[in-house]
């Protein structure tokens, strides 16, 4: 696979309009950043939050991932054109305990893990007759300045595989200060 070593930075500003007014959304490239030569990184800048995540060259074929604030839910979201991509980045404070009880009160769907360590988790979700829905996850990213965590929308609809391909892009975020 070819690589290419990104030096010094690369700086695009993309307009968006939203609810509350213009934004701009940066996308900058670190300094030493290994990619593959169609890969994007994007820098998040937005409702208090400060990250940069690397999308994979097939996400954007398709076209442009949403990439978008709300401010009334305080949740962060990049979604690509499928909807096979859908994360929600939000601040939350909860112990990881508490997280996981969160999931396991569902209501609609029995919740069976299939991962659970250390600020991530893995579940599926079954319906009440037993068949499965479709497969979810939570992780908690720390820095020495945010606490950030990421998931999978819980208005998306993900096989196993969508999963294993959101948990790799997570891979990428790096918090920054």
């Amino acid at each position: 696979m070819l690589k290419a070593m990104l030096s010094n930075f690369l700086l695009i500003l993309i307009t968006a309009c939203g609810d509350s007014g213009d934004k701009v959304a940066q996308l900058q490239l670190s300094d030493e950043v290994n990619l593959e030569v169609r890969d994007s990184t994007f820098l998040i800048k937005e409702g208090g939050m400060n990250f940069q995540i690397t999308l994979p060259a097939h996400i954007l074929v398709h076209g442009a991932p949403t990439m978008k604030f709300n401010a009334a839910s305080g949740h962060y979201e990049i979604q690509d054109a499928t909807e096979r991509l859908w994360l929600q980045f939000f601040f939350d404070e909860r112990p990881w305990t508490e997280v996981l009880e969160h999931v396991n009160q569902n209501t609609l769907f029995r919740i069976e893990w299939v991962e659970n360590k250390d600020n991530q988790a893995i579940w599926n979700r079954y319906l009440p007759d037993g068949t499965f829905f479709d497969q979810m996850f939570v992780s908690i990213l720390n820095s020495s300045t945010q606490r950030i965590t990421v998931a999978s929308s819980p208005e998306g609809e993900f096989s196993v595989d969508d999963i294993q391909k959101m948990l790799s892009i997570v891979s990428t975020i790096k918090l920054l200060s």
